[in-house]
């Protein structure tokens, strides 16, 4: 993507800013047992440095793992997960403009948890009547 942000009248530092960045999502899923229904998904996201107004935002990205357990003939669903594994998914914005110098500095966090899944029956579709539009004839 190419990015321009231009502003002449901009708490008295004017900018004119032209980047070019780009941003990767690959997710991907393993089957690694049919019996036991296994699965493992796996999530990456990628971007290079970009600008918004005056701030300078660092590249950054993260991975993402699941492991899928499939039971009770596909009614139950167990997933263990884990998100930015590495803590690489926050940025820490800077600004180096005219008579500004700031750094910010968030907290990164990886995110771990289980969650479970069970289907009560299937759904059925009412029979509805037709709709009656012999009068927009």
């Amino acid at each position: 993507m190419w990015h321009h942000e231009k502003d002449d009248d901009f708490w008295d530092i004017p900018f004119n800013r032209n980047i070019c960045y780009g941003i990767a999502v690959l997710t991907n899923t393993f089957t690694l047992s049919k019996k036991p229904d296994l699965k493992l998904t796996l999530t990456g996201m990628a971007r290079s440095k970009a600008t918004q107004g005056i701030y300078d935002l660092p590249s950054s990205g993260y991975v993402n793992a699941a492991l899928r357990y499939g039971f009770a003939k596909g009614k139950a669903i167990l997933n263990l997960y884990c998100n930015d594994i590495f803590e690489t998914g926050q940025i820490k914005p800077r600004i180096r403009f005219g008579t500004q110098n700031v750094t910010n500095d968030y907290a990164c966090f990886r995110e771990i948890g289980v969650s479970f899944t069970y289907k009560f029956g299937g759904y059925r579709e009412k029979k509805r009547e037709e709709v009656d539009t012999s009068r927009f004839k």
